[in-house]
């Protein structure tokens, strides 16, 4: 039990050098999982009278959990009712993933007002093609690959003269300037690259920098930035895109909401985010049902302040 204690104990401050070394951040995501797992250690060195070892579990769940409170607790203010606008849906399809029946049928029951999808080959576009009868304004930008992004909305749109970004070669994000019943509202629907390499993870921090870059000279103050962006809250270069880009995850204060991997319940975490500028409000998050992918779908019921139907205008 002590080196099982011990183990713990290294690998959560292994987790705090996360800045230092790209296999050290990936330590940074699982932080529930540890934190789960030392609180099953510390019921079981409580009853063996293991004080050592229950000190060190203790310590493990704090020093893990505290990085996790702004994000799992309860605190983030919601939207009146009637005050929402807009239903936003992402998901990362899976580009291996053929199931387009699946796709169809889970975003015709969420009734999303904008869909944004990751990893969307030229068969996913074919194959979501009676999409377009309910969501007549598009941006299609496939690839054969795992770097395809299209939007479906139902309001109208317009990419803006900075997408696609390509950085490297990998398309990286596609935006859109979108109309609001009273306003508008830049979207940006973002696909990072995996941090599973020295090169992969230095690629998606530079894809960070530069999309936190690109918001601040977006002319619209009321931004949004959806997708699967392969990093957790609790990662050290999150929190640099967030500061960077102004922007706050919707999520935040509503709960853990893993969407990555879909089967694997045990090791799930929050990589796929939908992040807002100050002027929005959170009426609802929620991952949807799985459909076939790797990823569960993220949901959010959001408004600009004062813009609902009850609000004056």
């Amino acid at each position: 039990m002590q080196v099982i204690a011990a183990g713990a104990l290294v690998l959560t401050a292994a987790s705090f050098l996360g800045d230092r070394y790209w296999l050290l951040e990936l330590l940074t995501h699982f932080r529930f999982q540890y934190v789960c797992g030392a609180l099953l250690l510390f019921a079981v060195a409580v009853t063996r009278r293991r004080p050592g070892s229950t000190f060190i579990a203790l310590f493990v769940a704090t020093a893990n959990l505290i990085p996790m409170l702004p994000y799992v607790m309860p605190g983030t203010a919601s939207a009146q009712a009637g005050q929402f606008s807009l239903r936003i849906m992402s998901l990362n399809v899976h580009f291996r993933n053929g199931d387009h029946a699946a796709v169809r049928a889970l975003i015709e029951h969420e009734d999303p007002d904008i869909v944004g999808l990751s990893e969307v080959s030229h068969g996913w576009i074919d194959g979501l093609a009676a999409l377009t009868a309910e969501y007549p304004h598009t941006l299609l930008r496939p690839d054969d690959g795992a770097h395809g992004l299209a939007l479906y909305s139902r309001v109208p749109m317009q990419e803006v003269e900075t997408s696609p970004y390509v950085e490297a070669g990998i398309q990286t994000a596609i935006t859109v300037d979108v109309e609001l019943p009273t306003s508008r509202a830049t979207l940006t629907l973002a696909h990072l690259m995996a941090p599973t390499s020295p090169g992969k993870a230095a690629l998606r921090n530079l894809q960070i920098e530069k999309i936190a870059e690109m918001a601040g000279t977006y002319p619209n103050d009321n931004q949004i930035l959806i997708g699967d962006l392969n990093i957790t809250p609790w990662s050290p270069y999150y929190a640099q895109l967030q500061q960077d880009a102004g922007l706050a995850n919707a999520a935040a204060g509503r709960g853990y909401l893993p969407t990555w991997p879909a089967g694997l319940y045990a090791l799930q975490i929050p990589i796929d985010h939908i992040l807002l500028s100050d002027g929005f409000q959170v009426e609802r998050i929620r991952s949807a049902a799985p459909f076939g992918s790797d990823h569960l779908p993220i949901v959010a019921d959001v408004s600009l302040s004062g813009t609902g139907p009850d609000q004056p205008q």
